[in-house]
């Protein structure tokens, strides 16, 4: 017979009480996270199936009667005019291929590609010589203007870079589709194939002496201009060309080198002319039949939008500067339509998304090296009331609040190309990026940038898993504790948001007020595009010491101020299209691929929007221009995901169409 445990039964209750406990604690989380279930899942329905969720859905119906219309009917069917374009299309292909220019333009550059890299490399040491006696020259004779030192050392640099080169064989063609960065550039990037770059050197004296002769040419050249200029041209010209032959390049360019045109004088118009050779390639390339055009309502709604604009600088207040200002702007718009015919792959997708990308890292690292170093400005700062920051960065924009739109506008991409990476070292290379591009933002301590990028991140994640609704509710329990943990400069600077202590936000909320007035009197045209229509009209309804704001402070007060209420609604309507398009894609759309990069351009475009709000977006031309390629990229990725899917269920269909069935 077993003897009893002492105190058995105690312990026993006890054991049972532990256990319900717990289980209550599970039962009562499961709860709480079945209603947050349950909340996440109305939410989404009622975007799917409420009125919100109809309109917004409405897109493809909108297409289809834009299709059937009277608009493209006029434009496209009347009178046989795909007949005669065809013809026409066929005469301008036949006199571009037997051209006495594109023989000799052919010719040109395949005797740059054949020539061996010891021609180049004579060419560059010989100029950087000849360039240092025109140094010395400049600094002897009296009347020419002395070079400093920088001048010697960019000349000395050149001829240090021609010796590698001088000792190799190589025909141009061969190194550039040799070498690891040059493959990486001209094949992964640019997209050429292989065989365009299977050339052998071509050596002769006569090529010897033209590059001696040209590089004498060129060093005398420096007597007006500083050395750097004529690699930069030379460069330039091998781009132009580039450009030429694929036009998809001018526009993966243009994303890319848009921040580091500072350096230029006249850089929005360095940009503008890059958009432009970009539009006249295309152009011909698509009347000869090698591109194609596709206008959608969405496209229609931009043209006409560029159209308002243009009339906005003619019939200004501003006179030829608001004119220029109006070219210049409607020029940069034309990368929308560049972008969304011309970039019509995955491949010139990523190259695009890469691009974009990889440029606002690198901006990104120039603003946190300027802030270590020391060179951060506290301008554009209420030094009293903030007097806990040291400086706000600007990298390569002129003004903090603009790094930050930027910042703000690329960080999506940024995301989605960490999320798209395969392997380990991309999604490692992605996660250091979107950190480099966080820590940067910060210290532009911009907060409608700051506002743009939290918001743009969290729809970006909304449209890609519901799982973020439930951690957002999650997350609003731990604000305050993230709060505490945060520098208390960062927590002050954004809860500031609508102090009207702070001048920038007084200085803000009465230029509103100002312009507000003024609208009221030029509501149905507008006064003219630009600032400087704005700075015509704006003082005489300005509050006392708000006189000398440059623009409205607010994109859509801008847009109603420049080109009216019908100009307003326009640009309202592009807003509404483009949002309509996305999310109708996204709920339908099936390339996985094509449906995050969309997502990335869709929540860019509302980063730039929340910011709008607060700062007139269109101010800097490069904004404009990133703004509007933006846009079209969406359109692009969404026409793409349209096309795979349609191949798919033709290559699907003609499978099914060829099986047979064995019994």
């Amino acid at each position: 017979m077993k003897r009893k445990r002492k105190n058995a039964e105690p312990q026993y209750y006890e054991t049972v009480k532990k256990a319900s406990g717990g289980l209550r604690r599970v039962f009562a989380l499961s709860i709480i996270l079945n209603l947050i279930d349950r909340f996440t899942n109305a939410v989404y329905k009622a975007l799917e199936k409420g009125l919100i969720g109809r309109i917004l859905m409405a897109y493809s119906s909108e297409e289809k009667a834009f299709e059937r219309g009277f608009v493209k009917e006029y434009f496209v069917g009347l009178g046989g005019l795909d007949t005669k374009l065809h013809k026409l299309r066929l005469k301008f292909s036949e006199a571009v291929e037997t051209s006495f220019f594109h023989g000799v333009l052919k010719k040109f550059f395949a005797a740059l590609m054949s020539t061996s890299l010891k021609c180049y490399g004579n060419f560059l040491f010989f100029f950087g010589f000849y360039s240092i006696v025109i140094g010395i020259v400049r600094g002897i004779i009296p009347g020419l203007k002395a070079v400093g030192m920088d001048f010697f050392i960019t000349d000395l640099s050149i001829m240090l870079l021609s010796f590698p080169l001088i000792t190799s064989k190589q025909s141009l063609a061969k190194a550039l589709g040799t070498g690891r960065i040059t493959r990486l550039i001209v094949f992964d990037v640019c997209g050429y194939k292989d065989e365009s770059f299977e050339i052998s050197a071509k050596q002769s004296k006569l090529r010897t002496n033209v590059a001696v002769f040209t590089a004498m040419a060129a060093g005398l050249m420096t007597l007006v201009l500083p050395p750097i200029y004529v690699p930069m041209l030379i460069v330039s010209m091998l781009l132009l060309g580039m450009v030429i032959s694929t036009p998809e390049i001018g526009v993966a360019v243009s994303i890319f080198i848009t921040p580091f045109l500072v350096f230029f004088d006249g850089s929005s118009i360095m940009l503008a002319m890059l958009v432009l050779i970009t539009a006249m390639s295309y152009g011909i390339k698509l009347i000869r039949g090698k591109r194609v055009f596709k206008l959608e309502l969405l496209d229609l709604t931009v043209l006409l939008f560029i159209a308002v604009v243009f009339m906005s600088g003619v019939i200004t207040a501003g006179g030829r500067l608001s004119f220029a200002s109006a070219l210049i702007s409607c020029a940069l718009m034309l990368g929308f339509f560049l972008t969304v015919n011309l970039i019509r792959s995955e491949k010139w997708i990523n190259r695009c998304i890469t691009a974009f990308a990889s440029s606002a890292v690198i901006v990104a690292i120039i603003g946190i090296l300027e802030y270590v170093l020391g060179f951060s400005k506290v301008a554009w700062l209420d030094t009293e009331y903030f007097s806990d920051i040291e400086g706000r960065v600007v990298s390569l924009f002129e003004n903090p609040n603009v790094l930050g739109a930027y910042l703000a506008m690329a960080f999506p991409f940024i995301i989605a190309k960490r999320r798209k990476a395969e392997t380990g070292k991309g999604k490692v290379l992605g996660a250091i990026s979107e950190l480099i591009v966080l820590c940067c933002a910060v210290l532009t301590w911009s907060r409608s940038a700051w506002l743009a990028l939290i918001l743009s991140t969290v729809l970006f994640l909304l449209i890609n898993s519901r799982k973020t609704f439930k951690a957002l509710i999650g997350f609003a329990c731990l604000i305050p504790l993230v709060a505490y943990f945060m520098p208390r400069s960062i927590v002050r600077r954004f809860m500031s948001i609508g102090d009207l202590s702070d001048s920038s936000s007084y200085y803000r909320v009465y230029t509103w007020r100002g312009t507000i007035d003024a609208i009221r009197e030029h509501l149905f045209g507008g006064v003219g595009y630009g600032t400087q229509a704005y700075a015509e009209i704006y003082p005489q309804y300005a509050y006392a010491g708000i006189e000398a704001a440059e623009h409205s402070h607010s994109l859509f007060l801008q847009i109603l101020f420049e080109v009216g209420i019908f100009g307003f609604i326009i640009f309202a309507v592009i807003l509404l299209l483009f949002t309509q398009k996305n999310y109708e894609y996204f709920k339908r759309g099936e390339d996985r691929s094509a449906v995050l990069y969309a997502s990335a351009a869709f929540s860019a475009v509302v980063a730039a929007l929340i910011y709008g709000l607060f700062d007139h977006l269109f101010y800097n031309y490069r904004i404009l221009y990133i703004f509007w390629v933006i846009v079209a990229l969406s359109s692009a990725c969404i026409r793409y995901g349209e096309n795979e899917t349609r191949r798919k269920q033709v290559i699907e269909y003609s499978s099914s169409e060829n099986a047979s069935i064995d019994i």
